[in-house]
Formats: structure tokens, C-alpha cells, sequence
């Protein structure tokens, strides 16, 4: 297997939020050819790991399209989405001051 040269099914369970099962069950459709079967994000990652993108590569991808959806839909949720989809134009070392400054006035 391609995908699993370099990754373990157990480590892209842990960093996508996807069972071990259902990436068995998208490796063999990615692998065979039915990439249609296998949700974009998935197959984005797939065809990076194939690709030969480094470890760094993936997990920050992994960080940008998986961690923020298992935030799920409240607010937390939405808050890192916002953060994670607009890294590069945040200032975050004031955001980071500005949240440790809350969490010291109990706010």
C-alpha cells in the first residue's frame, strides 16, 4: 500500500479523526482506482502521502482541514475554523496575549 508506506493507519486514524476501519475502507477505493468513492479531503491527503509530501506536510494539512471538525459546529468550533482558515492574516502572538490576558482577569 502506497498510503501506508509512511504512515500507519493507526497514526491517520489519530490526526484525521477517522476510524481505523473507514480509512482501511478508503485506502483500498483510493488504491484500486475509485478515488470518487473517498471524500476530498481524504483523497487530497491520500494523493499528498503518494506523492511524497513530508511528514510536516501532512499533519499541518491534517491540522488544517481535521482538527477544527472535531471542534464540531458550536462556537468553539466555529472560532478555530475562523483561526485555522485565516492563519496567515492573524497576528497570533497578540491573539495568544490577548486570550492569556482573559484567562488572568477571569473573564
Amino acid at each position: 500500500m502506497v498510503i501506508t508506506e509512511n504512515f500507519s493507519v493507526t497514526e491517520l486514524s489519530r490526526i484525521t479523526g477517522k476510524s481505523r476501519p473507514t480509512l482501511y475502507k478508503y485506502i483500498a477505493e483510493y488504491e484500486t482506482g475509485d478515488k470518487g468513492a473517498v471524500p476530498g479531503d481524504i483523497s487530497e491527503l491520500f494523493g499528498l502521502i503518494a506523492g511524497g509530501a513530508g511528514k510536516r506536510d501532512i499533519y499541518a494539512y491534517c491540522e488544517s482541514r481535521f482538527l477544527p471538525q472535531s471542534f464540531g459546529n458550536g462556537r468553539l468550533g466555529s472560532i478555530i475554523r475562523l483561526i485555522a482558515d485565516n492563519w496567515d492574516k492573524l497576528d497570533i502572538d497578540a491573539l495568544e496575549k490577548y486570550i492569556y490576558k482573559e484567562l488572568e482577569n477571569g473573564n
